[in-house]
């Protein structure tokens, strides 16, 4: 089983760091290998939610690798992933930057932007890598249009078929290499007269530990040394994997604020058909019975807000190590001052006792509001008698617009 973890719309939350945090949300128990996706927005400070990200997997049941993929060039002066994949070699982590493997090539692109007129392999809407026309499956394709469509490079800041056909086949040559390494593996077992499964099976896999990761060189410890990934409760669609925190029932006895108004309703965006889908792609399928296939799953979402009948919402938080509680809102770039920590109409309270809005601070982005960096150690607060901490969200004053909680993260 495969993931691929893209953080590429920034409408919603699909950044970098909250791909990262959402491991448990968005990543099965049970998957192989983790691929880290589209690194295009990727600005400052990738390395730690990289790394957070790469020893964050090792703690899920079958440890899988990170893989990251890189549009772009290999920088020698960036060592990040030169120390990762040093640090963390024995742990399966490995980087791939496209259009680093098609220069590896020898194909002569600098020659080429040096003609009159020049001529960029990668420039947007450019047709042919320099080895190809088009894709494998393009030569087999009859309509025009969409073979045309298939001989493109780079779409725009996204590959086009022709680049994402070269990652494909540089993934798949990797990984059948494994495969075939770990053939050979077990029929030297069976050879030598041992049964493999005894070495090699999943449940005799030892388990990591916290304490078993070297020291990390750009996430914080505190939050990235941890013997559980982070939990994330996700309102965006779609969204798989395990809970995080979650809504708790109005009418529940365990309740801290049993009897109190708690009509917060659910929200999810309706998108169009077309959104981010490319132009050409809408030319080809606009008139087909099946265009429904086009439709992106993905969908800004959240609870939400706005009335003081609305009352509150109350969140059972899980199982943390540390007490990092951030919330985060819906939908804009920076909604995590206004809607969140300055907003004097709203109280948000922890175990029933209302925080202090001066001491939350914006992070890890401007749309997400940390509330606590770690665990209370005195008064009501740092009480847990039914096993459960509780964040709850109170409308105390109607408000002109609706604030709308995306995520709420624990660690």
């Amino acid at each position: 089983m495969f993931l691929v973890s893209m953080p590429n719309d920034f409408s919603c939350m699909h950044t970098l760091c909250f791909w990262d945090v959402m491991i448990l949300k968005n990543i099965s128990p049970n998957v192989d290998i983790v691929h880290y996706e589209w690194s295009y927005f990727e600005h400052g400070g990738a390395a730690e939610y990289h790394e957070s990200l790469i020893r964050w997997t090792q703690m899920l049941p079958k440890q899988p690798p990170v893989h990251i993929f890189n549009t772009g060039i290999l920088v020698a002066t960036n060592n990040n992933d030169d120390q990762f994949c040093t640090l963390y070699a024995k742990y399966g982590f490995n980087v791939w930057y496209q259009m680093t493997g098609f220069t590896n090539g020898g194909y002569d692109y600098e020659s080429e932007k040096k003609l009159d007129p020049p001529l960029d392999r990668f420039a947007w809407g450019q047709h042919g890598d320099g080895y190809h026309t088009r894709t494998r499956y393009g030569e087999l394709e009859t309509d025009e249009i969409r073979k045309e469509s298939l001989e493109v490079v780079m779409r725009n800041w996204h590959p086009g078929p022709l680049a994402f056909q070269l990652t494909a086949d540089a993934f798949s040559y990797v990984y059948a290499k494994a495969i075939h390494k770990a053939l050979e593996l077990i029929e030297k077992d069976i050879n030598d007269g041992y049964d493999p499964r005894d070495k090699w099976s999943a449940s005799e896999r030892p388990m990591l530990l916290k304490r078993d990761l070297p020291e990390p060189i750009s996430c914080d410890p505190t939050y990235c040394t941890l013997d559980e990934p982070p939990g994330c409760l996700n309102f965006e669609l779609p969204t798989y994997g395990n809970w995080g925190a979650r809504i708790e029932d109005p009418t529940d006895s365990l309740n801290p604020h049993l009897g109190e108004v708690q009509k917060w309703s659910l929200w999810h965006e309706d998108n169009d058909i077309w959104k981010l889908v490319a132009k050409e792609d809408i030319s080809y399928f606009k008139d087909r019975d099946d265009k429904e296939i086009c439709r992106h799953l993905d969908a800004c979402g959240g609870i939400s807000a706005q009335k003081v009948d609305d009352g509150m919402v109350v969140f059972r938080l899980p199982k943390m190590e540390v007490g990092l509680v951030v919330i985060c809102g819906c939908c804009g770039k920076d909604v995590g001052e206004n809607m969140f920590k300055s907003n004097p109409n709203i109280d948000i309270l922890y175990n029933t006792v209302k925080l202090d809005p001066n001491s939350f601070d914006i992070w890890p982005n401007p749309k997400c509001v940390r509330l606590l960096k770690r665990f209370p150690t005195s008064g009501r607060e740092s009480e847990t008698p039914t096993g459960h901490a509780y964040l709850a969200i109170n409308v105390t004053q109607d408000m002109s617009q609706v604030i709308r909680v995306s995520h709420v993260i624990t660690v």
